[in-house]
């Protein structure tokens, strides 16, 4: 979740990690979590709080992380010494007192998912909480969907990886699935395709004004299934491969599978530090919300990179 998209979304991190780091404003740019299904706050008209967090990653961890560790996860302090800075910092910060079982979910998450195995051990347990019910098999899985196109863009080129629009015939009933939702349904989480690409849902309107912007070019379809190649910046995408809305499951699946294909063999972003050299040549600059205007602002190409601002080298637009 990007906390400069927008009020909400500014709002929104605040309740999972504090409003303050270390007597200032937190201005971390991106929080990871994990949830249990039935996490308090995870209803679509509520909000999860730092005590619904299953494991964080990052800042999405519970405050504060920031103990001294060695490359291997292994903490360098005493657990003693752990236990006095954490409680100090809850205190001086926040105002807060820690309880005995957030204190051990901190510690606990100081002390795991340091690395890929680890993180994917945590990943299964919360898993096998929650196994999969019987009647699983008689309907399809959600759509993994961003929230709109100039994210999914955005996070496809911070993540490097495609971006597919599913842009909706306008016939399609709001309520009612479209056939090429039900394929996407079945693909997206297939082994090959699952994971190498964001999704979104757009309307033909809304297909039509981001070509007429400029944040999306090439292609000829109005409607149907677009795999997008974000800019190295995630302002901009260029259509790569264009599926029709009336194809059927198996002319998707491989018109999918080699667009990926394609777009592994022949999309690399630059190193941190020629994106950065990259972006202060062009000029790049992008919009985001000021907490402190309390307005979305224009961020000037010559601002200095470096702060909770300067990371134009992460794929933000």
């Amino acid at each position: 979740m990007n906390i400069w998209l927008n009020e909400q979304n500014h709002q929104r991190e605040h309740t999972l990690v504090s409003a303050t780091y270390a007597g200032g404003i937190y201005t971390s740019n991106t929080v990871f979590c994990l949830f249990e299904p039935n996490a308090e706050g995870m209803q679509a008209d509520s909000f999860p709080v730092e005590s619904s967090i299953y494991y964080g990653t990052r800042v999405g961890r519970p405050y504060p992380i920031c103990c001294l560790q060695t490359p291997d996860s292994v903490p360098v302090h005493s657990r003693e010494e752990r236990i006095a800075y954490i409680k100090e910092r809850r205190r001086e910060d926040l105002g807060q007192d820690t309880s005995p079982e957030l204190l051990e979910r901190i510690l606990w998450e100081q002390e795991n998912g340091g690395d890929g195995p680890s993180l994917a051990k945590i990943m299964n347990e919360l898993a096998a909480l929650h196994p999969v019910k019987d009647t699983a098999h008689q309907s399809l899985p959600v759509l993994p969907l961003l929230p709109n196109l100039t994210q999914a863009i955005n996070m496809g080129a911070t993540d490097s990886r495609a971006v597919l629009v599913l842009v909706r015939p306008e016939r399609a009933a709001p309520t009612m699935a479209a056939p090429m939702d039900e394929i996407a349904r079945r693909l997206l989480f297939e082994k090959g395709i699952v994971g190498r690409m964001h999704a979104v849902v757009a309307t033909p309107t809304e297909w039509a004004d981001a070509k007429a912007a400029g944040k999306v070019v090439g292609g000829e379809l109005e409607t149907g299934m677009m795999l997008l190649r974000p800019g190295f910046f995630g302002r901009s995408a260029e259509v790569q491969t264009e599926i029709h809305a009336s194809a059927c499951l198996g002319e998707t699946r491989a018109s999918l599978t080699q667009a990926l294909k394609l777009f592994r063999e022949t999309w690399r972003k630059p190193d941190r530090a020629q994106l950065i050299k990259k972006g202060v040549a062009d000029g790049i600059t992008w919009r985001e919300w000021d907490p402190k205007a309390k307005c979305m602002s224009d961020v000037p190409p010559n601002r200095k990179m470096d702060g909770p601002l300067g990371h134009v080298a992460d794929g933000r637009r």
